[in-house]
């Protein structure tokens, strides 16, 4: 954020603070003459939920998603938002249809980033099954996608718990061809859960399977740097 940044934000917290709704709709309207409008949206809702002011912060994000409709960003953060507002109101139902508005809103091409956004907040918010069910969804159109299955493993890691659900996953993604780069990326990471979750022989089974598969691509004459 750049200093003009820092002092709008700062001038529309005072306004918060110590003026009225009107004087900070003010002071909003003068900030997007004077910023990137997407970010002033995103600082302003912020300000109105750390103070409560609910609806308002609805509104805005409802103006949010129309005036950047195109931006997977704007959606990932409308939903992010959305869950925390249907959280406080118990309507949770509104979070899925947030979501098929920002589906049909956006390219195909950005589809892929929003729903693995909505599944890591699904895992964030403690309903685990549904996020894995979103992932899950994702991998069967995308399953040679590295990104989504770190993510993944993350997400089972950080919130899943469950030690044989995420070795489970692990060998899943082991099991596929992937280029001997990314096949890598996966042993290193694996080794690293069992480091600090697992057993020595946990540990140990890791890095056989590592030698395992480094002496087949040798084999073949495949490069796995």
């Amino acid at each position: 954020m750049c200093i003009r940044d820092s002092l709008w934000t700062a001038y529309l917290n005072l306004e918060q603070v110590y003026g009225t709704e009107k004087s900070l709709l003010k002071v909003f309207e003068r900030s997007l003459a004077a910023n990137d409008q997407k970010k002033v949206y995103m600082k302003m809702i912020g300000i109105c939920r750390r103070a409560d002011k609910r609806e308002l912060a609805a509104d805005l994000l409802k103006v949010l998603t129309k005036k950047f409709k195109n931006s997977s960003r704007s959606w990932v953060f409308y939903l992010e938002n959305i869950a925390e507002l249907a959280k406080a109101s118990g309507n949770t139902g509104e979070i899925k249809a947030a979501l098929s508005r920002a589906l049909q809103s956006l390219p195909k091409r950005k589809h892929l980033f929003v729903l693995t956004q909505y599944a890591i907040l699904q895992f964030r918010n403690g309903d685990v099954e549904a996020g894995r069910t979103t992932f899950e969804a994702i991998l069967t159109n995308y399953p040679k996608r590295m990104d989504v299955w770190s993510v993944y493993l993350d997400m089972e890691v950080k919130h899943g718990k469950e030690q044989e659900a995420v070795r489970n996953l692990f060998e899943r993604a082991l099991s596929l061809t992937l280029k001997p780069k990314k096949m890598k990326l996966l042993f290193k990471k694996y080794l690293v859960y069992e480091n600090k979750y697992g057993t020595p022989e946990t540990v140990e089974a890791v890095k056989a399977k590592a030698t395992e598969y480094v002496q087949s691509v040798l084999g073949t004459g495949e490069s796995t740097a």
